[in-house]
Order: structure tokens, then C-alpha cells, then sequence
């Protein structure tokens, strides 16, 4: 969290729109706009923040807030900034002037950090993946990464399996994500070209190996996607979402290309 949302970060909106005793927002909305409603309606995020049996509601929202990835962050503080005053000890015009530069300032800072990689509308598949990449994008905007990580899992099995049908490649209808790209690899005519750096290439295609057959414990044993006890949290849930989608590309571009490069794409696009 130290390169995205820091500490001081956290300190500053707490002393100085929260407020050490209570959420500042009572004051503007009344006691019963609840958190619940600050993040569905103010923040736009399908949040559901711990019982305030086990926590306050000053320990909830900061707990949430760390949680979330930057994106999130960023809206969560945009609502604060446009829905919470700054605490009634700033009074002067300039005072407050100065509140909201510097919640903007964390605000920007947050919007420019790229933490995923681009998700990826492969230019052929099918209904099942199209709907699946959307569920992934719609969770992560929500505020819910270990279902993207799930559903952007399921994107790509499904992906793996048109390829394996586009060319009539035989697979079992149960088999595994791991077993589809091995299956992919050995047959699937984009993978079977040569060159000086094969071995090396080859090698680096053992490691996605190794990383997909992990990505597919963690989707099966840390998502949603089975009735799991303990989820991914957000770094961990990021890193998955980002394996899986350079993945994505990296396979999208090799059945665009046919296993050709780009120059001799260009050269002979027939």
C-alpha cells in the first residue's frame, strides 16, 4: 500500500473529513444514510463493509479503504471530497480551499496508477467469453477482485476451448484450463513455428505452463467461483487478474498472427 494509498493519506482524510469520533457524513446526510449507502450510492461500489458489532464505523471505512484498488480508492475519496465537508475547524474559505487541493492531489495519484493490465476483446469468440471478460470488468469495478480473477479464469478456459475447436483439435469437455493449454500448445498450429531463440521461447512457455496450472488452484480454492472459506485478498487477487490477462494476450496474439511475426504478417497478409 506504501506506493499507492499511503499512511499519511489515510491520516489526513480521517483528521480532517472523518473526524476521529465519528463518519463527518452524518452531518451532511443525517444518521441514517448508513456506509453501506456512502459506497452503493455516493461511491458507486457494491461494498458490503464489516458488522458495526465488530468494528466502528471510523475502523470500517478505513478498513475498506485499504482493501480496494486504487481505482476504487480514487472513488471513494472523490465521494468524500464532493459529500463531506472538511471538519468544522476549517472555516476560512482559504483553509478548505487547501483541504480539497490536497485530497485532489491523493485523488489524481491514485487515477494515474496502472495496476492491471488491459483486459482483452479477442476479435473472434464467443457469447460465454464476451460475458465472462464483462462479469470480470463489472467485479473489479464493484470492488470485488476475487471474482474478477474467477470469471476472467472462466473467460479464458473458454477461450482456450474455441481455439481447440476452430481447429478441430479433440479435448475432453471436463478438462482443465492447465490441460487445454498443453493440449494448445502441442497442436494448435499457432504455436508450431521455429526459430533461433525456440528453445528459449519453449522454455518460457513451461513457466505459463507452471503460473496456469497455479492460477487455476487459486480459482478454484480463493475465488467465489466454489463456496471457499478465505478469498484473495486485493494485491494478491491483482497480480492473478494480470497473469491471467497477459495470458490473454499473449495466446490472442499468437492465433492472430497464425505463429507468424508481425513483419511477415505485413509482408504476405494472405
Amino acid at each position: 500500500m506504501a506506493d499507492l494509498l499511503q499512511f499519511k493519506d489515510i491520516e489526513f482524510v480521517v483528521a480532517h473529513y472523518i473526524g476521529e469520533e465519528g463518519f463527518s457524513y452524518q452531518r451532511a446526510f443525517g444518521d441514517e444514510h448508513s456506509l453501506r449507502q456512502f459506497y452503493l450510492v455516493d461511491c458507486e461500489l457494491d461494498i458490503q463493509p464489516s458488522s458495526p458489532d465488530t468494528r466502528n464505523t471510523l475502523e470500517r471505512f478505513v478498513e475498506v479503504l485499504v482493501s480496494q484498488p486504487p481505482q476504487n480508492q480514487a472513488k471513494i475519496l472523490r465521494a468524500v471530497r464532493g459529500s463531506i465537508p472538511p471538519g468544522d475547524s476549517y472555516t476560512s474559505r482559504e483553509r478548505r480551499a487547501k483541504m480539497q487541493t490536497i485530497i485532489t492531489g491523493i485523488i489524481e495519484r491514485l487515477d494515474s496508477e496502472s495496476t492491471f493490465v488491459d483486459s482483452i476483446l479477442p476479435k473472434s469468440t464467443s457469447e460465454v467469453v464476451r460475458e465472462a471478460l464483462a462479469d470480470a470488468e463489472h467485479s473489479i469495478s464493484r470492488g470485488r477482485p476475487a471474482s474478477a480473477v474467477a470469471a476472467t479464469h472462466t473467460a479464458l478456459h473458454g477461450y482456450f476451448k474455441q481455439m481447440c475447436d476452430d481447429e478441430s483439435i479433440v479435448y475432453k469437455k471436463d478438462m482443465s484450463l492447465p490441460k487445454l493449454f498443453k493440449l494448445l500448445q502441442e497442436n494448435h498450429s499457432a504455436f508450431q513455428r521455429s526459430g533461433q531463440h525456440q528453445d528459449k521461447i519453449d522454455n518460457v512457455g513451461k513457466g505459463l505452463a507452471t503460473a496456469i496450472h497455479s492460477l487455476n488452484e487459486i480459482r478454484n480454492n480463493a475465488t467465489p467461483a466454489h463456496p471457499n472459506d478465505e478469498l484473495l485478498d486485493v494485491c494478491d487477487a491483482m497480480l492473478a487478474i494480470n497473469a491471467l490477462r497477459s495470458i490473454f494476450h499473449y495466446v490472442e496474439e499468437k492465433r492472430s498472427l497464425g505463429g507468424r511475426n508481425l513483419f511477415q504478417r505485413i509482408m504476405s497478409p494472405q
